[in-house]
């Protein structure tokens, strides 16, 4: 049975594979303080996704919890109408 920390790690490998992310644009990272979690940061245009693995301690569940995040709608006028009937038809 594989660890919790090599399942977090198998978990961003297949992340970064399905996105077909471009080495040169992308960086791991390893964070001690983050939960002894792991990730990636990439630049896939002008906004970075965080990529993060964060582990559970191995006498819990042995859970792996991963959060993707981005500011590409930071800014973006969300809770107007306009908006809303944008993000319905490109869903």
């Amino acid at each position: 049975m594989k660890s919790t920390l090599e399942r977090g790690h198998q978990a961003l490998k297949r992340i970064s594979e399905l996105w077909r992310i471009d080495a040169e644009r992308m960086q791991w990272v390893d964070l001690k303080d983050y939960h002894n979690g792991a990730g990636f940061d990439w630049w896939p245009g002008d906004y970075p996704v965080v990529v993060r693995a964060s582990f559970q301690n191995e006498r819990n569940d042995g859970g792996v919890r991963i959060s993707i995040r981005t500011d590409v709608l930071r800014d973006a006028p969300v809770a107007s109408e306009p908006f809303e009937k944008m993000a319905a038809l490109v869903s």
